[in-house]
C-alpha cells in the first residue's frame, strides 16, 4: 500500500514557504495578493504584486501580518485590503502596492466552531465576515475613525453561506491543471493561476502553483510568477 506525505518545502520569496488553502490568492483592480509564511513559519507575509500588461510578473510590495493564523477570507474597501484571521480582521493599506500599510484591525468575539468555509461578503459599506469561529459585520467609509465592527449571532442562514466551496483553483495531482482560473482579463492578456507536477525521481513530485500572463492571440505565457510548491514524497 502506497502512503504519501505532504510535507512543505522551503521555497523562493527569500527563504519563505507556502502552504495551499482556498483562498490564498485575492485580487482586485490591478493587484493580486498572496500569502506566505516568513522563515521557520513564525509569521505571515501578504505579498502585493501588479497586473500590468507592459511588465513582468514580480512581487512590488511585503507586509507582515500581526498574527500567524490561515487566511480564512480576503476583501477589499476601494484601496484598503480587508484579511479575515481566524478570530480578528486586518485591513491594510495598498494606495502605495510597495509599501502596504497595516492601518487599522479588530478583535473578533469566538462563538461554537461552525463547519465551513470563511467568507466575506460585501454589501456596499458593509462587510459580513464569517469564519468558522466568528460572526461580525464589519462598518466602513473614507474616515478610519468611523469605522466600527459589530459581533452578530450565527444563525443557519448565515452558516449556509460557507457551505458553498470557492472556485478558486484547488490542489491538483495532475501534470497540470486544465481549469486554470483566470484572475484577470485585459484587451491583449490572461492573468491565470494554474497547477504544475513535475516528476523530480521515483515517489517524489514536486506540485507548483503560478501566476500566469498569458498573450490572448497565440496562448503563450509571457511571464509568470511561482506563488509556491508542496513536495510529495512515498513508496511501497
Amino acid at each position: 500500500m502506497r502512503h504519501l506525505l505532504l510535507v512543505i518545502f522551503a521555497i523562493f520569496i527569500t527563504c519563505s514557504a507556502w502552504a495551499d488553502h482556498d483562498l490564498d490568492i485575492y485580487s482586485f483592480d490591478n493587484l493580486f495578493i498572496f500569502d506566505t509564511f516568513t522563515k521557520n513559519f513564525q509569521s505571515r507575509m501578504f505579498n502585493v504584486v501588479i497586473l500590468n500588461d507592459t511588465a513582468k510578473l514580480k512581487i512590488v510590495g511585503q507586509v507582515k501580518t500581526q498574527a500567524d493564523y490561515n487566511v480564512d477570507a480576503y476583501s477589499n474597501y476601494k484601496n484598503y485590503l480587508i484579511v479575515l484571521l481566524w478570530n480578528r480582521v486586518e485591513i491594510y493599506d495598498l494606495i502605495n502596492p510597495t509599501k502596504p500599510t497595516l492601518v487599522k484591525f479588530f478583535s473578533l468575539q469566538e462563538h461554537e466552531s461552525w463547519p465551513g468555509w470563511g467568507r466575506i461578503i460585501k454589501d456596499k459599506t458593509k462587510f459580513l465576515l464569517l469564519s468558522t469561529k466568528t460572526t461580525a459585520e464589519l462598518t466602513m467609509d473614507d474616515n478610519i475613525a468611523n469605522w466600527r465592527i459589530n459581533n452578530i449571532e450565527r444563525k443557519k442562514q448565515l452558516h449556509e453561506k460557507t457551505l458553498i466551496k470557492s472556485n478558486f483553483p484547488a490542489f491538483n495531482y495532475g501534470l497540470r491543471d486544465p481549469n486554470s482560473f483566470i484572475v484577470k482579463e485585459t484587451e491583449k492578456f490572461l492573468y491565470e493561476i494554474f497547477w504544475e507536477t513535475e516528476e523530480i525521481e521515483k515517489y517524489k513530485r514536486a506540485h507548483k502553483k503560478y501566476l500566469c500572463k498569458v498573450r490572448k492571440k497565440d496562448k503563450k505565457v509571457i511571464s509568470n510568477l511561482l506563488l509556491g510548491e508542496i513536495i510529495e514524497t512515498g513508496g511501497d
